[in-house]
Order: structure tokens, then C-alpha cells, then sequence
């Protein structure tokens, strides 16, 4: 069944160790398929996230730092492991059916909610840009790009957002 064939792996996106040592895997697991059944990189799934909350004037240069990293170079960075992957398959004829699904955010399309979440919005603008862009450059190479951005849903994310804007006066 399909169910079967999905593998996921829990990474730190921002550390290139991880990232790397998870590509040779998936790179000997790719090798180990036989003549008669080989076996292919069907789909790179980047659903990393994090956020944090707090008004402009409250958050650090490093806030800002920490969400760009996993969520939009910690994408990239997993794009770039394993699109080579993506296009050989796709340029020798193996697997020409390939893609990438960037689960964004409702975030990455919207703006301004007021609930002090720059860092989070900055970052997923990027990563909706970069997704639009890496759509149009990898569309000759019949691998389909696809961001997902969906909307708010209760996660430790969204937890307890009221209580951290509230002050004592």
C-alpha cells in the first residue's frame, strides 16, 4: 500500500550534519533497489516550522534569525540535498514525475494579523516567494513544486498566544 512506502524522518533542518547524513541514507537506500525494481525519490515533503510570538520592539535580531533558519534556509537547505536526486531521475527517464510540497502557511500569502507574529510572516513570505520561484525554474524538468499553506491550527505553535501578550499594568 502507499502507507507503507512513505518513510518520515524527524531532522533539525538548520544542522547541515543531519541534513547531510540523512541524503547518504537516502542515497543507499535508493542504491539497494534491483534492476527489476528500482527504486525512486517520488516526493520531498518539507514541513518544518517554529514561531515566536512578541510585539516588534520585543523580539531580538536572533528571533528573527532562528525562523528564517528552519523555516525558510532550512528548506532550502533540504532542497538543495535532494534536488540532484529529483533531476537525475527526471533527465535519465527513471522517474519524470517527481515533486517537492512545501507546507508554508496561510502566513506566507497574508500579513498584518496583529497577533505579533513578524518573525513567523517574514519567514513564510520568503518561503512562498522561494517556492514560486523554484516552481517556474524546475517546471522543465517536469518536477512539480507545490506550497501548501494552511490556516490556523491548535499546535504548541499556537498555544497560549493570548497569554504571552499580556501584560501587568
Amino acid at each position: 500500500t502507499m502507507g507503507s512506502s512513505i518513510i518520515p524522518i524527524l531532522l533539525d533542518v538548520t544542522n547541515d550534519t543531519q541534513v547531510k547524513a540523512f541524503h547518504e541514507s537516502v542515497q543507499k537506500w535508493l542504491s539497494e533497489g534491483t534492476e527489476h525494481q528500482g527504486r525512486r525519490l517520488h516526493c520531498l515533503i518539507n514541513n518544518a516550522g517554529v514561531g515566536i510570538s512578541g510585539y516588534f520592539d520585543w523580539l531580538t535580531l536572533s528571533d528573527y534569525a532562528h525562523c528564517m533558519n528552519v523555516n525558510f534556509f532550512g528548506m532550502i537547505r533540504m532542497i538543495k540535498a535532494f534536488l540532484p536526486i529529483l533531476k537525475e531521475q527526471s533527465t535519465s527517464g527513471s522517474h519524470q514525475n517527481s515533486q517537492i510540497v512545501n507546507i508554508i502557511s496561510v502566513a506566507g500569502v497574508t500579513s498584518g494579523t496583529g497577533l505579533g507574529a513578524s518573525t513567523y510572516e517574514a519567514s513564510k513570505h520568503a518561503a512562498e516567494a522561494f517556492t514560486n520561484t523554484l516552481r517556474m525554474e524546475l517546471k522543465m524538468f517536469g518536477i512539480r513544486v507545490v506550497a501548501l499553506n494552511p490556516s490556523f491550527f491548535e499546535t504548541p505553535l499556537t498555544n497560549n498566544v493570548e497569554q504571552r501578550f499580556r501584560m501587568d499594568v
